[in-house]
């Protein structure tokens, strides 16, 4: 074999495993460009709240909101904290944060307040689940464990999340707002998943601290 057939072999040879091997890189690309994003928000950087902030390294950012008072909040707003987020396409989001928890569960006695959820200008859903889910709730540091909070719609865009307390909880020998949150996730969720409904179902209230809110399934 002479050496020019021999070089165009070999340069042959060099473009099939070029192109094989560029098949799943591409497909690979194209997949991730695909993939839509996870959303995670720190908690303690809000675009507006009343809750105060808290130093600890144990946060993933080093801080974390802190909300421990007897002090009722203000009637107009309850105490809250107003995020903003952008989602990149229309999608459900299954909805997670580390947080304290409203009931005890193995790893911690104490229990936080009852979240209430507003997305935009929407109406405030409670985040109110049975004893079961909250309990099962894994460990994270501290007081905070990782909270399943169901799934909210968004449409491609800016949008605003925010968290609201407006109930005390029962501590050893009083009662206080209670809340911690580290940050919140918002994650596609793999295949197809309904979205959440809302139903006016009344629920047990340490204090009638505001209107009844809607409660999310």
């Amino acid at each position: 074999m002479d050496l020019d057939r021999r070089t165009a072999m070999a340069a042959g040879l060099g473009a099939v495993v070029t192109a094989a091997a560029g098949v799943p890189t591409a497909q690979a690309a194209q997949t991730a460009r695909a993939a839509p994003p996870t959303i995670t928000v720190p908690g303690e950087s809000p675009a507006r709240t009343n809750i105060p902030v808290a130093r600890d390294r144990r946060a993933s950012g080093g801080r974390h909101l802190a909300l421990l008072t007897a002090e009722r909040p203000p009637s107009d707003s309850g105490w809250y904290a107003t995020n903003r987020v952008r989602a990149s396409h229309t999608r459900v989001y299954a909805l997670t944060a580390v947080a304290t928890a409203p009931v005890e569960t193995p790893h911690n006695e104490a229990n936080g307040s009852y979240l209430q959820l507003a997305v935009d200008e929407g109406p405030f859903i409670d985040l109110a689940r049975s004893q079961p889910h909250w309990y099962e709730s894994p460990p994270t540091w501290g007081d905070l464990s990782v909270l399943d909070l169901g799934t909210v719609e968004l449409a491609g865009g800016e949008h605003t999340l925010t968290f609201r307390v407006v109930e005390p909880t029962v501590l050893d020998d009083a009662t206080a707002y209670v809340l911690s949150l580290d940050h919140f996730t918002l994650r596609p969720p793999p295949g197809r998943h309904p979205t959440l409904r809302e139903a006016s179902v009344p629920r047990h209230r340490a204090d009638s601290a505001t209107e009844p809110a809607k409660r999310i399934r």
